[in-house]
């Protein structure tokens, strides 16, 4: 991941590089802006249970973080605990993709 890379929290208390100088300081958008790219994972994270045909919730391990949410086995053979959307996009990284130096996918 690039040093530069930052939550939407931490980009919304940057300056904008479109702000006009002189003229007003803007902050950083973050992911309402058309520059900005995602530079960190694009999904929850899924954390496969060992018994992949499991419907019922079995003992959590101590490794599951408490606010993931148990998934019974479904059609395509997985069962597990799947991170909240909240907490995935909250620890979401990108960039300014106006910002020299820029690697597109």
């Amino acid at each position: 991941m690039r040093p530069d890379a930052k939550t939407e929290a931490e980009a919304n208390k940057s300056w904008c590089p479109l702000g006009i100088p002189n003229e007003a300081i803007i902050t950083c958008a973050g992911a309402k802006c058309m520059a900005w790219v995602w530079t960190s994972q694009s999904m929850p994270e899924f954390i496969e249970h060992t018994e992949p045909e499991a419907v019922d919730e079995p003992p959590r391990p101590a490794w599951v973080p408490p606010d993931y949410r148990w998934t019974p086995h479904d059609e395509d053979g997985h069962a597990g605990w799947l991170e909240p959307v909240e907490s995935f996009q909250a620890k979401r990284k990108g960039r300014c993709g106006m910002v020299p130096g820029v690697v597109r996918p």
